[in-house]
C-alpha cells in the first residue's frame, strides 16, 4: 500500500485540456484509496507551443491546487507538489534548481 501518487499532465495547449477529465478521475480515485501525498508533474514544458512559459505553468498549477483544495480539508495531512518538468530534456527530472535551466524561475 502506498500513500503517494505521481500524476503527469501535459503543458501543451489542447493536450492539457483534453486530459482534465482523466486527471479528475485518477485524482479522485487516489484520494478515495487514501493517498496522502500528490506530485503533479507538468510535463512537456519544452514543447514549441509552451517554451518553458512560467505563465502556462502558473495557469495549470492554479487549476490543480484549486481542484485539490476544493476536495480535501486543509488539516487532512495531505500534501500537493506541482512541478514543471521536461522529460525530453531531463529538466527538473534529472536535476533541480539549476540556475542555467530554462525553468530557473521555479
Amino acid at each position: 500500500f502506498t500513500d503517494s501518487a505521481v500524476v503527469v499532465l501535459s503543458a501543451v495547449p489542447g493536450e492539457y485540456e483534453g486530459c482534465l477529465d482523466q486527471f479528475r478521475q485518477y485524482a479522485m480515485a487516489a484520494m478515495t484509496a487514501g493517498i496522502k501525498s500528490f506530485v503533479v508533474a507538468v510535463n512537456k514544458m519544452d514543447h514549441q507551443r509552451v517554451l518553458y512559459s512560467k505563465e502556462r505553468f502558473d495557469q495549470i498549477e492554479k487549476f490543480v491546487r484549486n481542484f485539490f483544495e476544493s476536495r480535501i480539508r486543509r488539516r487532512s495531512g495531505r500534501s500537493i507538489a506541482v512541478v514543471p518538468v521536461s522529460a525530453k530534456t531531463g529538466c527538473n527530472v534529472c536535476s533541480f534548481k539549476n540556475h542555467n535551466s530554462p525553468m530557473s524561475w521555479w
